[in-house]
């Protein structure tokens, strides 16, 4: 502890001691006593601080999953990570259906708060770990527009690429290029969606741009073509010059996800 802050205290209970007198057999905490209280109140904020950070069951292939590492490195949340492999049904285990009885990755544990779906995930993040507000501000108009691009990553933009990579992926049926024709119509949309301003809303990250990005980079990383899309290119690359650890939470994993899924689906 600081020498400053611990004298603070100390003449902050004294001053404390005389304001409030005493009487009958009551007396005045010694300087020894009120020093002792101080130092206590001190390891009670280090303790507080010191508490285990939230725990994410996750898998570092998945664009969810890695939405939720952005948002939290965004804010500077250290997590406990918990690779959580579905290919070995660690996700079906009586311990994890027991936290998640849905069985879905990313699940986020804070003390005994539990929260999964990845875009909730991040809006929660948003919501108690942003002090600055500006990830997903309060105003309803605005955060109207960021809630729409969240739908539209969930209904149109993921969906589109999951209904083509997974049957391929986990199946191994053939690429299906009428299912390759949708990922590029929810594309086009995202191109008009961002045409005139910097990020997904506005001029600003916000938790929209977290969900978008790690959709995008995973189909970078299939091999889907993104050079016609001069403001998903733009975009895209202002996200990873400015998202806070962006290489750590996102980028570092796509070139090792190329390498698993560019064969498969042959683009």
């Amino acid at each position: 502890m600081e020498q400053n802050s611990l004298v603070d205290l100390i003449w902050l209970g004294l001053r404390l001691e005389v304001s409030r007198g005493f009487r009958g057999d009551e007396r005045p905490r010694t300087v020894n006593e009120i020093k002792e209280m101080a130092v206590e109140t001190e390891k009670r904020k280090m303790i507080a601080k010191t508490m285990a950070p939230p725990v994410l069951y996750y898998m570092p292939y998945s664009a969810p999953c890695r939405s939720v590492l952005l948002a939290a490195k965004h804010v500077g949340l250290e997590l406990t990570l918990k690779n959580t492999d579905l290919m070995k049904k660690e996700h079906l285990t009586p311990e994890f259906i027991a936290i998640n009885p849905q069985h879905t990755i990313p699940t986020f544990v804070e003390d005994d708060f539990i929260l999964w779906e990845s875009r909730a995930i991040v809006q929660y993040i948003a919501n108690a770990h942003d002090k600055t507000g500006l990830l997903y501000p309060k105003e309803p108009k605005l955060r109207s527009k960021i809630d729409r691009l969240l739908y539209f990553d969930f209904g149109s933009l993921y969906k589109s690429y999951g209904d083509f990579a997974y049957p391929v992926l986990l199946s191994n049926e053939k690429p299906d290029p009428v299912k390759l024709e949708k990922v590029h119509d929810a594309l086009a949309l995202l191109e008009n969606l961002l045409e005139g301003h910097l990020f997904a809303v506005g001029n600003r990250i916000t938790v929209a741009d977290f969900c978008l990005v790690a959709t995008v980079s995973t189909m970078d990383a299939a091999g889907v073509d993104l050079t016609k899309y001069r403001n998903i290119h733009n975009w895209y690359e202002r996200c990873k010059g400015q998202m806070r650890a962006y290489d750590e939470a996102n980028g570092r994993v796509i070139p090792e996800l190329a390498k698993f899924v560019k064969p498969k689906l042959r683009l």
